[in-house]
């Protein structure tokens, strides 16, 4: 009984004391990379990177990398040559090229569009086996 109401004890205390600490705003990481475009919040390290934000106003040269990357569009009409094969996308499609397979992307909209990448580059870089080529 008596290491019951010990402990009842000790735990009121421990109620008290927390709720007469002041309240803290969250850290905010250190190690986070700049502000996204249209106000997203940075990505931790190690997350990313994301490797552009790109306006696909024309066609990209194709090139190759010791890495996979993936896309996201975010707005507009275009295609992309992965690995000789022509794929057509739209707003809100995702997909992926494989490591080692030539990319190139073209607009085929009125408007611009907008591709978010992100990619497994990070790892590549610190394992120092990142590669890349471009087609002339």
């Amino acid at each position: 009984m008596r290491t019951r109401i010990l402990s009842l004890s000790l735990m009121i205390l421990l109620i008290v004391i927390a709720g007469l600490a002041p309240a803290q705003a969250p850290a905010q990481p250190t190690n986070a990379g700049p502000v996204q475009p249209w106000g997203l919040p940075p990505l931790p390290a190690g997350i990313g990177p994301v490797e552009k934000f790109a306006d696909v106003s024309e066609r990209t040269r194709a090139r190759r990398r010791v890495c996979c990357t993936n896309y996201h569009v975010v707005e507009g009409v275009g295609y992309s040559v992965v690995g000789g094969q022509r794929l057509d996308w739209e707003d809100k499609d995702v997909f992926t090229v494989p490591t080692w397979t030539f990319c190139e992307h073209a607009n085929s909209g009125n408007r611009p569009a907008f591709l978010f990448s992100f990619s497994d580059v990070p790892v590549m870089q610190a394992l120092s086996l990142y590669r890349e080529e471009t087609r002339p």
